[in-house]
């Protein structure tokens, strides 16, 4: 994991960093939303909060369980040292999901369809701008291009850069359909599907152990997430609540969304290609 600063024995990571950045980018944009929603912003954070903390622990547990599970069985202790890397996003999504769930519960001027559909573009968001900081690269490039990262005189696939941008899309997309979804629960249900057919598309660059053939244990766990997806928007379709959106005009704040998003793409490249190039 590479690190940005150091002072005396502590080590700023570069993924932690950029976690961080995505988390405060999407509780700015989480704000923004839930008043326009009249909610309580104050409750939102508190949530996101408890989404984190869950997300975290669901990250470590199925990579624990599913990528290194030999290692560690034979050191144990080592499953606590999550600041040195080791988390499955597959993971955080469930242990995200059901500490939300936990806190709507808890919380209950807080509708979980609702909820779930205001959390799917920041979501993504946040994903997208922390997966700049991972140091797992893709496999080497048949082909060695231009934007390869080069180690040891190969070329590898930047996979980070290539989830980051589609999540990107995936983000601008929800965000401009979040103001026509038919029914409660829609927007979070697009953004389970789209994330799956991401994190598989993906996957084809990078050198995970396979499972089945010539899928790996993210393409199987993407596979379920897409199916999770299907089921729900078939499910909430039928519960969810109906909305009725005044006439928009579509292409209201098109260019500006298109101009943020190529801005973010600039500034991501920059930021990973600097860090790579120089750390």
């Amino acid at each position: 994991m590479k690190t940005l600063f150091t002072f005396g024995m502590i080590r700023i990571p570069f993924f932690g960093t950029m976690i961080l950045i995505g988390i405060l980018v999407a509780m700015k944009v989480l704000s923004y939303d839930a008043k326009r929603k009249n909610l309580n912003t104050e409750k939102i954070y508190d949530l996101v909060l408890s989404a984190f903390m869950g997300g975290v622990i669901g990250a470590r547990i199925v990579y624990v369980l599913f990528y290194n599970r030999g290692y560690y069985l034979e050191n144990p202790i080592e499953i606590l040292k999550v600041y040195e890397g080791g988390l499955s996003i597959h993971g955080g999504l469930v242990g995200g999901i059901l500490a939300t769930l936990i806190y709507l519960k808890r919380n209950r001027e807080f509708k979980i369809l609702e909820t779930a559909d205001l959390l799917a573009p920041p979501l993504i968001l946040a994903q997208g701008i922390g997966r700049i900081g991972c140091d797992v690269y893709g496999v080497a490039m048949r082909n060695p291009s231009f934007w390869g990262i080069k180690i040891g005189g190969i070329a590898y696939h930047p996979a980070q850069i290539y989830e980051a941008i589609l999540d990107y899309l995936l983000f601008f997309y929800l965000w401009k359909k979040r103001k026509n979804i038919k029914y409660d629960g829609q927007l979070f249900g697009r953004y389970l599907i789209g994330f799956a057919v991401i994190r598989s598309t993906v996957e084809i660059f990078r050198d995970n152990p396979k499972v089945l053939g010539l899928l790996s244990i993210s393409h199987i766990l993407s596979l379920i997430l897409l199916v999770s997806g299907i089921i729900w928007l078939k499910v909430v379709s039928k519960i969810g609540k109906k909305t009725v959106h005044p006439q928009e005009d579509k292409n209201e704040y098109l260019l500006y969304n298109v101009f943020i998003i190529f801005l973010l793409v600039i500034i991501s490249l920059g930021i990973f290609y600097f860090v790579q190039l120089n750390l």
